[in-house]
């Protein structure tokens, strides 16, 4: 494949891949031309066999992955990938993969949780994406192997269940919203769309004179199912006003629905305003409210006031059914008192009750058997 040889005192490689000539200044020390030599001749033999080294740049796989990545993922999905690639490479950009070890990556994780205090899920987002580009990598033959393959994610410890508000809750959080931010909550409130569908309305997709909002998949932006819906709001006279208002209120070639007094949409900082109105109110466990948890409200509320599933999937934009019927499942024990209250027979006055010998606030011991 090639030989070494001598200039005055410097030492050179002279070899050849895949049919063109190259020459490569090693040193003074002959030994160490004849190492360099050996590397090459066994990366050759490496690749005649199909065997692929990891001596790739981070940064030359990190542009190769985003530019396929950008292809494949909705925008949004995209220009979290490049947070989360800008995260990850203040750390390991400017090495090969080989240079990576699970023993830096575990270092990374520990500088962020307690140096950088962020989350866990935010750790985990950031080792995983990591992990899909070391993936690819290895898919395409960039590299030989993802030397963070048997990483496991942290255990999120400080994760948070999103939870449903009360409807006496819904009226306090309401009741305490500055009035910029009552409609934004009241239209996640009464229609169930996610976070998504909200930041991207335009007032084309909003026809006040039918009480329609269509919600609509464009070039740039898509619901999560991929699938258009329109949601009725023409029996909420409360949303429909909020939204006249708002219309009145806005510039004549405003775009975006709800936006920030700058005019851009307004899509950040929703978590920590809905949570500071709910202190503001008095509602318990702010910390555990999230936007997301608007639409598990509308969901439960549904279920509870008998909506048939399937309406209830229209309205949410469920594409599959069984998502929708999780809420008619995790009715607690005043919902299914009611439920069995609600049925049109079996009522006897309380007057016989009594005539019965069973005290009046609920069944004997003995009539329940």
């Amino acid at each position: 494949m090639g030989r070494i040889y001598q200039r005055g005192r410097v030492w050179y490689i002279d070899y050849t891949v895949d049919g063109k000539r190259a020459r490569k200044r090693v040193g003074t020390v002959k030994a160490d031309a004849q190492a360099a030599l050996r590397e090459l001749e066994s990366q050759a033999a490496r690749g005649e066999y199909g065997v692929v080294d990891n001596e790739m740049a981070f940064d030359n796989l990190a542009e190769k992955f985003m530019r396929f990545h950008k292809s494949e993922v909705r925008e949004s999905t995209y220009e979290r990938s490049v947070g989360l690639l800008a995260n990850v490479r203040s750390k390991f950009g400017g090495r090969k993969v080989s240079e990576i070890s699970l023993d830096d990556v575990d270092a990374y994780c520990d500088q962020r949780l307690t140096g950088d205090g962020v989350r866990r899920r935010t750790v985990n987002l950031e080792i995983g994406f990591l992990k899909q580009m070391l993936k690819y990598g290895v898919e395409r033959r960039l590299v030989g192997s993802s030397p963070i393959e048997a990483l496991k994610p942290k255990r999120e410890t400080d994760k948070r269940a999103s939870r449903a508000l009360e409807p006496e809750e819904v009226q306090l959080l309401l009741g305490h919203a500055t009035e910029a931010m009552r409609p934004v909550w009241l239209t996640f409130l009464m229609t169930g769309m996610r976070k998504g569908e909200l930041v991207n309305l335009r007032w084309s997709d909003v026809d006040l004179d039918q009480g329609v909002i269509h919600i609509r998949c464009r070039a740039a932006w898509k619901t999560k199912n991929g699938q258009d819906r329109d949601i009725d709001i023409s029996a909420a006279p409360d949303l429909w006003v909020e939204l006249r208002r708002l219309r009145l209120a806005s510039k004549r070639n405003a775009e975006y629905v709800f936006v920030t007094e700058q005019g851009t949409q307004r899509c950040h900082n929703l978590v920590r305003q809905l949570r500071g109105t709910a202190r503001r109110a008095g509602i318990k466990d702010p910390k555990t409210l999230t936007v997301h948890g608007l639409r598990h409200t509308v969901a439960t509320e549904m279920a509870r006031q008998g909506t048939h599933p399937s309406i209830a999937q229209g309205v949410l934009g469920h594409k599959d059914p069984t998502v929708t019927l999780r809420y008619y499942t995790h009715m607690n024990n005043e919902d299914r008192r009611m439920a069995v209250g609600r049925l049109t027979y079996g009522k006897t006055p309380k007057t016989e009750w009594h005539k019965s010998g069973t005290k009046s606030e609920g069944l004997s011991q003995e009539a329940v058997g």
